[in-house]
């Protein structure tokens, strides 16, 4: 560059003295010589390091601009990178410890439990498959413990970096104001857990979205406006996490270890993200961020309320019908293993797994469960009360469980009667009578059957809804 300037300039100055005679006295003087313009030095493009450093160093600034937001506060939340090894080591660490939490189920007996009763479709170590699913698609994570922000998967863009970093800043926000670990204790349900990491993982995916359409001036939370987020998360939302991986180009070996991973841990972890991010849509247009904080406070009780948000949390709040299995249902000699609660979530996993026609319909109208697995040596009968929130939704769910056990070429038997569902895997004929009695007798007399919307709970649902398209 500082070659070619100098030779211009040399041309300029060197013209006038060359072409031979001097002119005339009354020959106009030349015009004069504008000089040439200063050289443009292109700035180098910033490093790999520069980038990341500037990307660390507008933290502060993404917590501030989302705890306004919010209309929280913020302390200062450190940020850092953290190497892919660092992070398995973490992750490792973090599982080895819940295995030690008190109440904690041996992996290995909660597995043959999971498999018993096809919520898993053979055993599977869960462990290794929970660990295997956080450091292949995690790319950033805020740690409740240590209060840090650590990112793993460096972004390629200054729009991504920021966007992960709304995203983690916001369970930083959550965390100093509703205390993150005493909102997940380890006495939860399946079903209830996974309500909860709706609300955590949807909230932060709203915001997000929230902070990069503020970084074009719009609001897209403002009154009224809310309608293209909503639209923009429910078209994700139906999505599966292959689909969503495809979408997004991912990593091959990422997308790898997505597909080789079981839906009783995947589908969880993907649909607490923009399944989580419309309950808290609607929640918040229901009654603003101080009814998204009043969640923390009294969380939803079971995946049914996240996800019909308006019907079940929202307009009506739905409590799930307690369901008992007893622990001496299965009779003598029979061991109690584990016992849990599916929720719809685990309603429609089971769909998934044994590939159901409509996994989604399958779940539709769950209105409270509870499974337990007992053991006799090697042999496992696994026991299913369900209730539901109609006759109709009852008997979908009975005709599924029916065609699955085929599927699955397991004995067993269905008892379907009014709105309940009870489930025997593992006997044949009259074996599974004294359980399925057994299951019948802790229903209670009150029936699981769910009123009609009243005329202003159906008012609210329209109000909620998303606008149609222009």
């Amino acid at each position: 560059m500082l070659r070619t300037v100098v030779a211009s300039l040399s041309l300029f100055s060197l013209g006038p003295a060359c072409g031979g005679a001097t002119p005339p006295a009354t020959t106009a003087p030349p015009p004069a010589v504008t000089p040439a313009p200063p050289p443009v030095v292109e700035a180098p493009p910033p490093t790999r390091e520069e980038m990341i450093a500037a990307a660390l160093a507008r933290v502060p600034d993404i917590a501030r601009a989302v705890a306004t937001m919010r209309g929280l506060a913020v302390a200062e939340v450190p940020a850092a990178i953290q190497s892919p090894e660092a992070f398995r080591a973490f992750v490792e660490s973090e599982a080895a410890a819940s295995l030690e939490a008190p109440g904690a189920v041996d992996p290995a007996i909660l597995s043959r439990a999971l498999a018993a009763v096809g919520l898993l479709a053979v055993p599977t170590d869960l462990v290794d498959a929970s660990v295997e699913a956080a450091v292949t698609q995690a790319a950033a994570y805020y740690d409740p413990k240590s209060k840090h922000f650590q990112v793993v998967v460096v972004p390629e863009t200054d729009l991504e970096f920021d966007m992960v970093s709304a995203h983690e800043l916001t369970h930083a926000i959550q965390d100093q104001h509703f205390d993150l670990q005493a909102l997940m204790p380890a006495t939860l349900s399946d079903d209830e857990a996974n309500a909860r990491r709706f609300l955590v993982e949807g909230e932060a995916t709203v915001t997000m979205m929230a902070y990069l359409v503020a970084q074009a001036g719009k609001d897209a939370l403002a009154p009224g406006k809310t309608g293209v987020l909503q639209r923009q998360i429910a078209s994700f939302a139906s999505l599966s996490s292959v689909e969503i991986g495809a979408m997004i180009g991912g990593d091959p070996a990422a997308m790898a270890a997505i597909a080789s991973l079981p839906p009783y841990v995947l589908t969880p972890m993907f649909d607490s993200y923009m399944k989580g991010a419309l309950a808290v849509l609607a929640v918040y247009i229901g009654g603003g961020w101080p009814a998204v904080d009043a969640l923390y406070a009294t969380p939803p009780a079971s995946t049914e309320q996240m996800l019909h948000a308006s019907t079940k949390l929202v307009c009506r709040r739905e409590a799930p019908v307690p369901v008992i299995v007893p622990a001496t249902a299965a009779g003598k000699g029979w061991t109690s293993l584990a016992d849990g609660v599916a929720g719809e979530l685990g309603v429609s996993i089971y769909g998934q797994v044994w590939q159901l026609p409509t996994p989604a319909s399958l779940a539709a109208g769950w209105g409270g469960d509870r499974w337990r697995v007992f053991a006799k040596g090697d042999a496992t009968l696994a026991l299913w009360s369900t209730a539901w929130d109609s006759e109709a939704d009852a008997a979908e769910f009975a005709a599924g469980m029916r065609a699955s056990l085929a599927t699955r070429k397991v004995d067993g038997d269905v008892r379907h009667k009014g709105a309940w569902v009870d489930v025997a895997i593992g006997c044949a004929g009259k074996a599974c009578k004294a359980p399925l009695d057994a299951m019948a007798k802790a229903h209670g007399k009150a029936s699981p059957i769910v009123a009609p919307l009243t005329a202003d709970e159906a008012a609210c649902v329209e109000r909620l809804a998303p606008p149609a398209t222009p």
